[in-house]
């Protein structure tokens, strides 16, 4: 139960520094798309290059107390947002460092989490937690990026940060005294860079590991560039508010919902493929109908809400 507290506030939390961090950079200092690319690439950069490493890290080191130190470090930096603004050093080479450093502690965290949970309720009970998790998640992506665009347009992007920042300190209090079977792993007589020849020996030789390791890697090379310039053609070409923002995200939250319930006759009509096929082609879709929204849809700026629902349905590909 408490972990599961624990994985609530990480979420609502994390939806709002998603929409947060970019409007500081896009709104306060005035971003390029060239700068907006930068600042999506130092978060993504991370799982590209440190994901085995990470692996491996992990397979030698107890997963709760690497799990805590990430969570302090993620809340240390989102911090450090709201303070340098307020300082009046905000700059976009700040908003690099923090987004760098987030994708680090995301990768190394999530990657913590995941094994930190298997151990704490066993093998046996995971298909239940996880069912439990889901639910959460499809609640915070409908809730709270509205919630979001509240605060943003209340405290400013920069202060609505600190709403994640306490919410990863609360979930260090929650956790620091969690007793589970987490031993410390017996040292490896292998060196690290042996591990990771062998992990990305295996992918190369697994025909449906590299391909899915191809797909996945062009999928977050587009999607990032996706959401580098969204945020820029969301607040400059259609003049949304934060709050518009903000609707927009729930309605794509309501897409994850609609996928979670087509993935399944989905699969069983089509398999997999047909699955996989069909959510990636209604976002490619999404993505080529974005640049057609008028400015004042309707007499006012509320035509991106559609897209952003039929973007969501990747889902259902993973």
């Amino acid at each position: 139960m408490r972990y599961w507290i624990s994985a609530i506030l990480n979420d609502f939390g994390s939806y709002i520094s998603a929409l947060a961090l970019p409007l500081c950079s896009a709104i306060l200092l005035h971003a390029t798309p060239a700068q907006m690319g930068i600042l999506g690439a130092a978060s993504a950069i991370p799982f590209a290059l440190l994901a085995l490493p990470t692996g491996v890290f992990l397979d030698r080191h107890r997963k709760l107390p690497v799990l805590l130190a990430s969570k302090l470090v993620q809340a240390l930096t989102l911090g450090s947002v709201p303070l340098v603004y307020w300082l009046g050093h905000l700059s976009i080479e700040w908003m690099y460092g923090v987004a760098l450093i987030s994708g680090c502690c995301s990768l190394v965290g999530g990657g913590a989490e995941q094994i930190f949970l298997t151990s704490l309720i066993g093998r046996e009970r995971l298909i239940e937690a996880q069912s439990k998790f889901a639910a959460v998640d499809s609640v915070a992506r409908v809730v709270a990026p509205g919630i979001a665009g509240v605060l943003i347009q209340w405290l400013t992007a920069p202060f609505a940060v600190i709403v994640n920042a306490l919410g990863f300190i609360c979930s260090i209090l929650i956790l620091r005294n969690l007793k589970a079977n987490d031993p410390k792993p017996e040292p490896s007589k292998q060196h690290m860079l042996r591990d990771i020849h062998d992990g990305l020996l295996f992918i190369w030789r697994t025909p449906l590991l590299r391909t899915l390791a191809w797909g996945a890697g062009i999928w977050h090379m587009l999607f990032y560039g996706y959401a580098a310039l969204s945020v820029l053609f969301c607040t400059r070409e259609l003049g949304m508010t934060a709050g518009l923002l903000g609707i927009a995200q729930m309605v794509g939250g309501v897409g994850v919902l609609l996928s979670s319930i087509l993935v399944r006759p989905l699969s069983a009509r089509y398999g997999p493929t047909g699955a996989m096929l069909t959510g990636i082609g209604l976002t490619a879709c999404a993505f080529a109908a974005m640049p057609a929204i008028p400015a004042h849809l309707f007499g006012s700026a509320t035509g991106v809400p559609s897209p952003a629902l039929w973007s969501r349905c990747y889902s259902i590909a993973a």
